[in-house]
Protein backbone atom coordinates (compact mmCIF):
# COMPACT_ATOMS: atom_id res chain seq x y z
CA UNK A 1 0.00 0.00 0.00
CA UNK A 2 1.36 3.41 -0.93
CA UNK A 3 0.42 6.25 1.94
CA UNK A 4 2.00 8.86 3.71
CA UNK A 5 3.61 6.26 5.87
CA UNK A 6 5.70 5.42 3.31
CA UNK A 7 8.33 8.63 3.43
CA UNK A 8 8.73 7.74 7.08
CA UNK A 9 9.63 4.33 6.30
CA UNK A 10 12.37 5.36 3.56
CA UNK A 11 13.60 7.61 6.13
CA UNK A 12 14.27 4.90 8.57
CA UNK A 13 15.47 2.35 6.75
CA UNK A 14 12.52 -0.30 7.18
CA UNK A 15 11.87 0.33 3.37
CA UNK A 16 14.41 0.37 0.60
CA UNK A 17 14.07 1.78 -2.77
CA UNK A 18 15.66 -0.60 -5.41
CA UNK A 19 15.82 -0.30 -9.15
CA UNK A 20 13.70 -2.27 -11.30
CA UNK A 21 13.85 -6.28 -11.68
CA UNK A 22 16.68 -7.18 -14.47
CA UNK A 23 15.53 -11.21 -13.72
CA UNK A 24 15.18 -13.75 -11.20
CA UNK A 25 16.92 -16.55 -10.12
CA UNK A 26 16.47 -19.63 -7.83
CA UNK A 27 16.53 -18.42 -4.51
CA UNK A 28 16.23 -14.39 -5.31
CA UNK A 29 16.01 -11.67 -7.76
CA UNK A 30 18.99 -9.15 -9.48
CA UNK A 31 17.83 -5.48 -9.77
CA UNK A 32 19.42 -3.09 -12.87
CA UNK A 33 22.34 -1.68 -12.49
CA UNK A 34 23.59 -4.51 -9.32
CA UNK A 35 23.88 -7.28 -11.82
CA UNK A 36 26.75 -8.78 -9.56
CA UNK A 37 24.94 -9.29 -7.03
CA UNK A 38 21.84 -11.71 -5.83
CA UNK A 39 18.88 -10.51 -3.00
CA UNK A 40 17.51 -13.05 -1.53
CA UNK A 41 13.77 -13.07 -1.56
CA UNK A 42 10.87 -14.82 0.20
CA UNK A 43 7.90 -13.34 -1.67
CA UNK A 44 7.36 -11.24 -5.03
CA UNK A 45 4.31 -8.88 -5.01
CA UNK A 46 3.88 -7.86 -8.79
CA UNK A 47 1.88 -4.54 -8.57
CA UNK A 48 1.96 -4.04 -11.98
CA UNK A 49 -1.32 -2.15 -12.51
CA UNK A 50 -3.96 -3.82 -14.97
CA UNK A 51 -4.72 -3.51 -18.56
CA UNK A 52 -7.57 -1.27 -19.57
CA UNK A 53 -10.31 -3.09 -21.68
CA UNK A 54 -13.96 -2.53 -22.31
CA UNK A 55 -14.23 -6.21 -23.91
CA UNK A 56 -18.63 -5.09 -23.57
CA UNK A 57 -17.98 -2.39 -25.89
CA UNK A 58 -17.38 -2.32 -29.74
CA UNK A 59 -14.15 -0.90 -30.51
CA UNK A 60 -15.53 1.64 -33.14
CA UNK A 61 -16.73 3.27 -29.73
CA UNK A 62 -14.50 3.02 -27.33
CA UNK A 63 -11.15 2.41 -28.63
CA UNK A 64 -7.84 1.57 -26.37
CA UNK A 65 -4.24 1.28 -28.04
CA UNK A 66 -1.00 0.85 -25.89
CA UNK A 67 -3.76 1.22 -22.54
CA UNK A 68 -4.47 4.70 -23.76
CA UNK A 69 -8.43 5.51 -24.23
CA UNK A 70 -9.42 8.18 -26.92
CA UNK A 71 -12.16 10.24 -24.23
CA UNK A 72 -13.13 13.61 -24.08
CA UNK A 73 -11.90 14.74 -20.63
CA UNK A 74 -11.49 11.09 -19.60
CA UNK A 75 -15.22 10.85 -20.01
CA UNK A 76 -16.68 11.20 -23.21
CA UNK A 77 -15.85 9.67 -26.64
CA UNK A 78 -15.58 12.25 -29.20
CA UNK A 79 -16.43 10.23 -32.32
CA UNK A 80 -19.89 9.51 -31.30
CA UNK A 81 -22.40 11.88 -33.18
CA UNK A 82 -24.33 12.19 -29.69
CA UNK A 83 -23.22 11.74 -26.19
CA UNK A 84 -25.26 8.57 -24.79
CA UNK A 85 -22.16 6.87 -23.62
CA UNK A 86 -19.74 8.21 -20.84
CA UNK A 87 -17.17 6.67 -18.98
CA UNK A 88 -17.26 7.71 -14.72
CA UNK A 89 -13.79 7.07 -12.95
CA UNK A 90 -11.30 5.82 -15.55
CA UNK A 91 -8.51 8.31 -14.20
CA UNK A 92 -5.82 7.70 -11.72
CA UNK A 93 -5.67 11.28 -9.45
CA UNK A 94 -2.90 12.54 -7.18
CA UNK A 95 -5.36 12.56 -4.67
CA UNK A 96 -9.14 11.20 -4.38
CA UNK A 97 -10.71 9.30 -7.07
CA UNK A 98 -14.12 9.77 -5.37
CA UNK A 99 -15.04 13.41 -5.61
CA UNK A 100 -13.31 13.39 -9.14
CA UNK A 101 -16.07 10.63 -10.08
CA UNK A 102 -18.63 12.85 -8.62
CA UNK A 103 -17.94 15.61 -10.19
CA UNK A 104 -18.10 13.89 -13.41
CA UNK A 105 -21.05 12.24 -13.00
CA UNK A 106 -22.62 15.71 -12.49
CA UNK A 107 -21.32 16.84 -15.81
CA UNK A 108 -22.54 13.75 -17.45
CA UNK A 109 -26.22 13.85 -15.61
CA UNK A 110 -26.18 17.42 -17.15
CA UNK A 111 -25.01 16.55 -21.25
CA UNK A 112 -27.40 13.97 -20.40
CA UNK A 113 -30.26 15.80 -19.97
CA UNK A 114 -29.42 18.47 -22.52
CA UNK A 115 -28.81 21.00 -20.09
CA UNK A 116 -25.10 20.99 -21.01
CA UNK A 117 -23.16 20.46 -24.68
CA UNK A 118 -20.16 19.19 -25.98
CA UNK A 119 -17.90 21.28 -28.37
CA UNK A 120 -17.51 19.42 -31.46
CA UNK A 121 -15.18 16.68 -32.24
CA UNK A 122 -11.92 18.45 -33.71
CA UNK A 123 -11.99 20.48 -30.78
CA UNK A 124 -12.35 17.41 -28.76
CA UNK A 125 -9.61 15.46 -29.86
CA UNK A 126 -7.28 18.68 -30.20
CA UNK A 127 -8.24 18.60 -26.16
CA UNK A 128 -7.52 14.83 -25.82
CA UNK A 129 -3.79 15.60 -27.40
CA UNK A 130 -3.31 18.58 -25.39
CA UNK A 131 -3.70 16.52 -22.27
CA UNK A 132 -1.70 13.73 -23.83
CA UNK A 133 1.59 15.79 -24.26
CA UNK A 134 1.10 17.41 -20.90
CA UNK A 135 0.82 14.08 -19.05
CA UNK A 136 4.06 12.53 -20.43
CA UNK A 137 6.06 15.54 -20.29
CA UNK A 138 4.59 15.70 -16.17
CA UNK A 139 4.83 11.83 -15.49
CA UNK A 140 6.52 8.90 -16.47
CA UNK A 141 5.51 7.93 -20.23
CA UNK A 142 4.89 4.37 -18.96
CA UNK A 143 1.55 1.87 -19.97
CA UNK A 144 0.91 2.50 -15.76
CA UNK A 145 0.56 6.84 -16.91
CA UNK A 146 -1.56 6.96 -19.27
CA UNK A 147 -4.86 8.37 -17.53
CA UNK A 148 -2.76 10.38 -14.73
CA UNK A 149 -4.03 13.79 -13.84
CA UNK A 150 -3.33 16.29 -11.14
CA UNK A 151 -6.45 16.61 -8.65
CA UNK A 152 -7.51 20.38 -8.06
CA UNK A 153 -6.37 21.30 -12.04
CA UNK A 154 -8.80 18.40 -13.12
CA UNK A 155 -11.42 19.54 -10.97
CA UNK A 156 -11.49 23.21 -11.67
CA UNK A 157 -11.50 22.25 -15.08
CA UNK A 158 -14.62 20.04 -14.61
CA UNK A 159 -15.96 23.04 -11.99
CA UNK A 160 -15.52 25.17 -14.71
CA UNK A 161 -17.60 23.76 -17.46
CA UNK A 162 -20.55 23.08 -15.15
CA UNK A 163 -20.57 26.18 -13.55
CA UNK A 164 -19.59 24.88 -10.28
CA UNK A 165 -16.28 26.29 -9.84
CA UNK A 166 -15.49 29.14 -6.79
CA UNK A 167 -15.86 32.62 -7.85
CA UNK A 168 -12.43 33.44 -5.52
CA UNK A 169 -12.97 36.93 -6.64
CA UNK A 170 -16.28 37.57 -5.73
CA UNK A 171 -15.62 35.80 -2.16
CA UNK A 172 -12.96 37.80 -1.46
CA UNK A 173 -15.19 40.97 -1.81
CA UNK A 174 -18.79 39.45 -0.48
CA UNK A 175 -17.60 36.65 2.33
CA UNK A 176 -13.72 36.98 2.76
CA UNK A 177 -14.02 34.48 5.46
CA UNK A 178 -15.01 31.77 3.12
CA UNK A 179 -12.53 33.24 1.03
CA UNK A 180 -9.32 32.75 3.26
CA UNK A 181 -10.69 29.25 3.53
CA UNK A 182 -11.23 28.60 0.31
CA UNK A 183 -7.86 30.11 -0.84
CA UNK A 184 -5.32 29.15 2.14
CA UNK A 185 -7.88 25.66 3.41
CA UNK A 186 -7.74 21.92 2.45
CA UNK A 187 -8.99 22.31 -0.89
CA UNK A 188 -12.30 19.81 -0.46
CA UNK A 189 -15.05 18.91 -2.54
CA UNK A 190 -18.04 21.16 -0.70
CA UNK A 191 -16.16 24.07 -2.32
CA UNK A 192 -17.77 22.66 -5.61
CA UNK A 193 -21.20 22.74 -3.95
CA UNK A 194 -20.46 26.63 -2.97
CA UNK A 195 -22.09 28.06 -6.33
CA UNK A 196 -23.87 26.26 -9.48
CA UNK A 197 -26.22 23.73 -10.12
CA UNK A 198 -27.07 21.16 -7.36
CA UNK A 199 -25.30 24.24 -4.74
CA UNK A 200 -25.64 23.41 -0.74
CA UNK A 201 -26.81 25.45 1.74
CA UNK A 202 -24.64 23.87 4.19
CA UNK A 203 -21.53 24.20 1.79
CA UNK A 204 -20.05 27.02 4.09
CA UNK A 205 -20.46 25.57 7.36
CA UNK A 206 -18.96 22.22 5.89
CA UNK A 207 -15.67 24.09 4.63
CA UNK A 208 -14.81 25.66 7.62
CA UNK A 209 -15.37 23.00 9.45
CA UNK A 210 -13.66 20.74 8.15
CA UNK A 211 -10.71 20.58 10.19
CA UNK A 212 -12.65 19.65 13.49
CA UNK A 213 -13.97 16.63 11.66
CA UNK A 214 -10.34 15.71 10.83
CA UNK A 215 -8.93 15.96 14.52
CA UNK A 216 -12.49 14.20 15.57
CA UNK A 217 -10.99 10.30 15.26
CA UNK A 218 -7.62 11.43 17.03
CA UNK A 219 -9.34 13.08 20.25
CA UNK A 220 -9.27 10.64 23.26
CA UNK A 221 -11.57 12.42 25.55
CA UNK A 222 -15.23 14.02 24.26
CA UNK A 223 -15.30 17.99 23.45
CA UNK A 224 -17.78 20.22 22.27
CA UNK A 225 -18.62 20.55 18.78
CA UNK A 226 -16.39 22.91 17.01
CA UNK A 227 -17.48 26.42 16.63
CA UNK A 228 -17.09 28.15 13.32
CA UNK A 229 -14.50 30.78 13.32
CA UNK A 230 -15.68 33.96 12.02
CA UNK A 231 -12.65 36.80 11.15
CA UNK A 232 -14.06 40.26 12.68
CA UNK A 233 -14.98 43.24 10.33
CA UNK A 234 -11.17 44.54 11.74
CA UNK A 235 -9.49 41.02 10.56
CA UNK A 236 -10.96 41.15 7.33
CA UNK A 237 -10.21 44.59 6.73
CA UNK A 238 -6.56 44.13 7.29
CA UNK A 239 -5.83 40.62 5.53
CA UNK A 240 -7.75 42.05 2.53
CA UNK A 241 -5.47 45.16 2.54
CA UNK A 242 -2.39 43.02 3.22
CA UNK A 243 -3.72 40.20 -0.02
CA UNK A 244 -4.17 43.46 -1.68
CA UNK A 245 -0.82 45.20 -0.70
CA UNK A 246 1.00 42.15 -1.58
CA UNK A 247 -0.70 41.17 -4.85
CA UNK A 248 0.72 45.08 -6.33
CA UNK A 249 3.77 44.14 -5.30
CA UNK A 250 4.17 40.86 -7.21
CA UNK A 251 3.10 42.67 -9.71
CA UNK A 252 5.65 45.69 -9.79
CA UNK A 253 8.29 42.77 -9.29
CA UNK A 254 7.31 40.94 -11.94
CA UNK A 255 7.37 44.19 -14.44
CA UNK A 256 10.20 45.23 -12.91
CA UNK A 257 12.56 41.49 -14.15
CA UNK A 258 10.94 41.45 -17.54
Amino acid sequence: MVNDALPNCFLCGTVVAKNDIDHFTCNGVVFKGEEDKEYEVDAVILATGYDISFPFIDSSILSIQSNRVNLYKYVFPPQLCHPTIAVIGLIQPFGSIVPISEIQARWVARVFKGKQSLPDRQVQEMDINRLRMEMEKTFAHTRRHTIQVDYMTYMDDIANMIGAKPNLWKLFFKDFTLFMYCMFGANVPYQYRINGPKKWAGAREAIMTVGARVRAPLQTRRRPPAKVEQLSKKQEELWKWFIMAFGIMMIILCFTLI
